[in-house]
C-alpha cells in the first residue's frame, strides 16, 4: 500500500481498462466486447463478470457510479469504508481515493465510468453538482436502495 498520497497512482479512462478488468472478461454485456464503431468517447459500462478481484488504492480522472446485485466487496472511498451488499449503490468522483477488496464469490453488480466532460453537451459542468448531487466530492458516497425500487 502507498505511504503517501504522490504514491497513489492516478488512471484516466483511456488507461483504466487493465486495471480493473481481465484480458478475457467473459461476458458480452457492455464494453467488454464492444464493436469499436459503436464506442462512445469518455463512457464505459460493465458488469461484474471479468472484473479484477482486488483493485488499488487508487485515483481515477473520470466519474464511477455502481450497484451491486448479488453478494458483498469492501470498497473504500476517500477514507470511508462501505460494505457493499445487494442493492448498494455507489459514486466516485474524479481524483477520489479508491479501492475494492474481499469480493464474495457470488458477488454480481454493474458499474459504469465517465469522463467529466461525457454530460457538457447536456448539462454544464457547473449544474451538476445542482441536478446530480451524489456526483459531488462530499456526503455520502453510497446509498442501499429499497428492495422494491430495485429488482433484478
Amino acid at each position: 500500500m502507498p505511504e503517501r498520497k504522490s504514491e497513489i497512482p492516478t488512471y484516466s479512462l483511456d488507461r483504466f481498462r487493465s486495471v480493473h478488468r481481465m484480458k478475457q472478461a467473459g461476458s458480452s454485456f457492455g464494453y467488454n466486447d464492444m464493436d469499436p464503431s459503436k464506442v462512445i468517447p469518455g463512457f464505459e459500462i460493465y458488469s461484474s463478470v471479468g472484473l479484477i478481484g482486488s483493485v488499488g488504492p487508487l485515483r481515477s480522472a473520470f466519474y464511477r457510479i455502481s450497484i451491486t446485485v448479488s453478494g458483498t466487496l469492501d470498497m473504500e472511498i476517500g477514507l470511508e469504508e462501505y460494505k457493499h451488499r445487494p442493492r448498494t449503490m455507489s459514486f466516485t468522483v474524479p481524483h477520489q481515493i479508491f479501492q475494492k477488496n474481499n469480493i464474495s464469490s457470488d458477488a454480481f453488480g454493474y458499474y459504469m465510468l465517465f469522463e467529466t466532460g461525457f454530460l457538457e453537451d447536456v448539462l454544464p459542468a457547473v449544474a451538476l453538482a445542482r441536478e446530480f448531487p451524489f456526483l459531488v466530492c462530499r456526503g455520502c458516497r453510497y446509498s442501499r436502495c429499497r428492495r422494491r425500487s430495485c429488482s433484478v
